[in-house]
């Protein structure tokens, strides 16, 4: 092996207790980290945690859309698509295979100054994994064959965002800010960029930035980490250093001058294609500071919006109905941004006011609040910790621009206490750039450690069911309370009465009496998931809501003690509720309708489902009747509560003795009604022209089946989904993301395909669905085809219950569900049991189309 030159850090054993580190003390760092550097200048990352059933390698390369001109923009974006399409050893197809035969999770994404690649495996497949990973990043061919289709898919994507006014507001704001500047840039490229963009100009970039010495690599999981380095040695090691030639970043031009439509000096008009007209006012930040100073002073001026928007409605006649306050941070210039969702005329009050007002802000970050930022620091890392592939997503900026010292010092908190003395004596000077966002249609005419063991203690009269998994090795509380029948009283007593709930609960905890003894078990909560941030939408539900709570592991019966008393003595105040309410029609705000997407879904929903309590409720809430709402719904005995921790389940259930209180006689007991589809025995096509570049697209056809079928239908779809997906999208370059396959409800099974794609694509496409599901298209089946989709699937779920809450949160679904929380985990077995001989019966039996569902809206 050879040598390395190690960065050694001094370790401590890790305490996990809430500690209140003073400045200049050394502070205990989390047991089995390390950093080293290899000897081709690879650096590297280690954070063994045996509690994790899997590992994750992410290797940040330092280079993205910061490093491209006007006429190169795309190129690392469009370099991390071509990486997936074969190496010197592996093509395309091959390096799918041998990804899905390990039950990985293989992906990439691109920013301005990073392209990072991760792959997430079960502990005993990570070595293959790290060799598959090391064959596309310094082994990739960049096949001319794949080339154009490539091009096809990224335009797809592009058009995708497109379809998203916020992201022209995003590019506008960008153009302004770092004017010419590479940053300015978009990161997927524009259509002419990605269309006139040669294969052998990629090849040349690729071979100059993908090497060793522009690299970052982080492993997390479930290793040793002396193993583990050699590994690394092994695998990584042996491909050379190369010179990185590349300009500076700061001044580097983009080749292009955008010209700006300035009225007044430092007033920038731009149009995008959303309805909200935005004043963005963005007032220059010092450079050179810690994270954590853009971070407390991001936090403290978000506080202050609602605020503002009431001083400035107070004595302007409500002229502001949004305003959202952060920091925009990168290496070239950081801007602290006031974001007045407005009307064009109200602009100039907006302006004269934030003249007036902003001297007199002054933000003050007390004790109180460091020792919680000092917690909270330390639960997002043990969280990320348990999350592998995310710690690679959230943090490749970090690593890209600064190495991985501000990583390490996360997790202590220890930045946090200079950083609030910056932000005490810092006040905002100097006049903003003004930037006016004008909707596009106003201005048109017309080691396996020890065992895990789980428990479920079943509801006495008045007290929740509960759920305990121990795991000794754990130092993390997740505690998820699952609440059910959320539609039926939505229904009952007004819309969005769950959302409003949470909503108010989550912002009594969080501050007010109730935030330093949060802060003292290091609890985050999550009340209300954002159903536009990828992953969080799997949790959303109209049967149940939910809350999740997750902090530290050291004082388990008082976090659950807090927990109790916290939700048990919760009313929201009339005040609570009208500002709940105001985030509510905040968010709807933010929300971005596409509206031939809206048609094509409600087409498609009021088509092939049944009608079921789990409709959208038409009642106006008001404070009275979510007070109605909160006494059923908030009650103990309508929840299910799961806890993944190091503590026993008999303890865990004593914690929760007194977490009860009196039902009224109208709570709804009865197990929750489940989506159903609609029977269809008729041929059904529905199409729609309402002029929209893209268009969407349903292909089905339904079949009645057997409970038995089930897991055998399930692999039967994870086959025909990668076939028709790969043929669509790889070979013929006609989507970006799509889905098809089978989906089973009850004892019906859809056979479908369902997608967007470019306008001009859909006679190609309508003309082939059909043929897709046919026992000639689906071709033979090996044993291999069914264990390679199998173990990809399996390793997705896996993926998916990596962390602790998310354990949680699957307990509770099968639990609530169906009275026994091993539903989840034996479906997952059944499947993995399945044999190919399984498959041949439901496919023979099945595949074949009979009354046919079309739905088009272009």
């Amino acid at each position: 092996m050879k040598s390395l030159k190690r960065i050694t850090l001094i370790i401590a054993v890790l305490l996990f207790t809430f500690t209140v580190y003073p400045q200049n003390k050394i502070s205990n760092f989390p047991k089995g980290v390390s950093v080293h550097t290899l000897d081709n200048g690879l650096q590297v990352l280690l954070i063994e945690n045996h509690a994790l059933p899997m590992v994750g390698i992410n290797t940040v390369v330092k280079v993205g859309s910061a490093y491209e001109t006007f006429a190169t923009s795309g190129m690392s974006h469009m370099l991390e698509h071509l990486l997936f399409n074969g190496t010197t050893t592996m093509n395309q197809r091959q390096l799918y295979n041998a990804v899905d035969m390990i039950g990985g999770y293989n992906n990439a994404n691109t920013s301005e100054f990073y392209t990072n690649f991760m792959m997430v495996t079960p502990a005993e497949n990570i070595e293959k994994g790290m060799k598959i990973q090391a064959d596309m990043l310094f082994n990739s061919t960049l096949p001319i064959n794949k080339y154009e289709k490539e091009k096809g898919i990224v335009l797809e994507e592009i058009s995708k965002t497109l379809a998203n006014p916020s992201e022209q507001l995003e590019r506008n704001k960008r153009s302004v800010l770092y004017k010419n500047d590479a940053l300015s840039l978009p990161t997927l490229g524009t259509y002419e960029t990605i269309v006139h963009m040669q294969r052998d100009d990629v090849y040349k970039f690729y071979k100059n930035n993908y090497v060793p010495n522009n690299m970052m690599v982080s492993v997390i999981g479930n290793f040793n980490s002396v193993d583990m380095l050699k590994k690394l040695n092994d695998i990584f090691g042996k491909y050379s250093p190369s010179t990185v030639s590349r300009p500076n970043i700061k001044g580097w031009t983009t080749g292009s001058e955008i010209p700006e439509y300035k009225v007044n000096p430092g007033v920038y008009y731009k149009f995008h294609n959303g309805k909200d007209f935005h004043l963005q006012l963005f007032y220059t930040l010092p450079n050179g500071s810690d994270d954590e100073f853009y971070s407390l002073l991001d936090e403290k001026y978000s506080e202050l919006a609602t605020e503002l928007t009431d001083k400035i409605n107070a004595t302007n006649n409500n002229i502001v109905s949004n305003l959202n306050i952060g920091v925009n941070q990168t290496p070239i210039a950081n801007h602290l941004m006031f974001d007045f969702t407005t009307s064009e005329k109200s602009s100039n009050a907006i302006i004269d006011f934030m003249k007036s007002e902003i001297s007199k802000i002054k933000i003050k970050v007390n004790e109180n609040e460091i020792a919680a930022k000092v917690a909270e620091e330390k639960t997002s890392f043990l969280r990320n910790i348990e999350k592998p592939h995310m710690f690679g997503i959230y943090n490749a900026d970090l690593i890209a621009v600064h190495g991985f010292k501000p990583i390490l010092e996360k997790f202590s908190g220890e930045n946090y206490y200079s950083a609030a003395k910056e932000v005490n004596v810092f006040s905002l000077t100097g006049d903003p750039i003004i930037i006016l966002q004008i909707p596009f249609n106003s201005v048109l005419s017309g080691n396996k450690g020890e065992e895990i063991t789980t428990k479920d203690y079943s509801s006495k009269l008045g007290k929740p069911d509960i759920i305990v998994r121990t795991n000794k090795q754990s130092n993390l509380l997740a505690v998820h309370f699952l609440l059910g029948h959320k539609a039926e009283y939505e229904n009952k007593f007004g819309a969005n009465a769950a959302y409003i709930w949470h909503e108010a609960f989550g912002a009594r905890v969080r501050k007010d009496a109730a935030k330093p003894e949060a802060a003292k078990f290091g609890f985050v909560f999550t009340v209300n998931d954002n159903p536009f941030i990828p992953m969080d939408d799997i949790y959303l539900s109209p049967d149940f809501g939910y809350i999740r709570a997750e902090g530290l592991g050291d004082d388990i019966e008082g976090a659950i003690n807090f927990l109790k008393n916290e939700m048990l003595k919760f009313t929201p105040t009339e005040k609570e509720f009208k500002a709940a309410e105001v985030k509510y029609r905040r968010s709807q705000m933010m929300k971005h309708s596409n509206r031939a997407k809206s048609l094509f879904n409600s087409l498609l929903d009021s088509l092939i489902y049944n009608e079921n309590s789990s409709t959208s409720s038409k009642e106006k809430l008001s404070y009275s009747s979510l007070l109605k709402f909160g006494e059923r719904y908030f009650n103990p005995e309508n929840m299910v509560v799961s806890v993944v921790s190091k503590a026993s389940g008999d303890d865990v259930n004593n914690y929760f003795n007194g977490f009860r209180k009196s039902a009224p006689k109208d709570l709804i007991t009865s197990p929750p009604a489940q989506k159903s589809f609609r029977v269809i025995n008729k041929a059904v096509t529905i199409t729609k022209n309402i002029n929209s570049k893209r268009a969407y697209l349903f292909f089905g056809f339904m079949k009645t089946i057997l409970p038995s079928e089930k897991a055998a239908l399930k692999a039967l779809s994870l086959i025909l989904s990668d076939k028709i997906s790969f043929d669509i999208r790889e070979t013929q370059g006609l989507a970006y993301n799509m889905g098809a396959g089978i989906e089973t409800r009850g004892d019906k099974a859809m056979f479908y395909i369902n997608m967007g794609s470019r306008s001009e694509n859909v006679n190609k496409l309508e003309k082939q669905f059909g043929s897709k599901f046919s026992l000639d298209y689906l071709g033979k089946i090996t044993k291999e085809d069914l264990e390679k989709r199998l173990n990809l699937y399996l390793g997705r779920m896996l993926f998916r219950r990596l962390s602790s809450i998310n354990q949680g949160f699957y307990l509770c679904k099968s639990y609530y569900y169906y009275h026994d929380y091993t539903i989840d985990e034996n479906f997952l077995r059944d499947l993995r049991n399945v044999s190919l001989e399984e498959v041949k019966k439901v496919a023979e039996k099945y595949l074949e189309v009979s009354n046919p569902i079309n739905i088009i809206v272009k």
